[in-house]
């Protein structure tokens, strides 16, 4: 893959809708969010002036946000 998720476009909001989306009975796949923004998985190191500021067609897999057995 070479595009990544962007973190501020799609992570940080996909985040912060699953964790208000969240029913009492689940838990937040936090191991999923936490690659998407501090591991290599999702990590393309470009200098901003190179980054491509166009919107990406990349998004979060909402069947991700949350596990049963965390």
């Amino acid at each position: 893959m070479t595009d990544r998720i962007e973190k501020s476009r799609e992570i940080l909001p996909s985040l912060r809708e699953a964790m208000v989306a969240m029913k009492p009975d689940q838990t937040l796949n936090w191991r999923y969010f936490f690659d998407l923004l501090f591991t290599r998985c999702n990590l393309k190191l470009v200098h901003t002036v190179c980054h491509d500021k166009k919107v990406h067609d990349i998004y979060c897999d909402s069947t991700k946000f949350y596990c049963n057995n965390c």
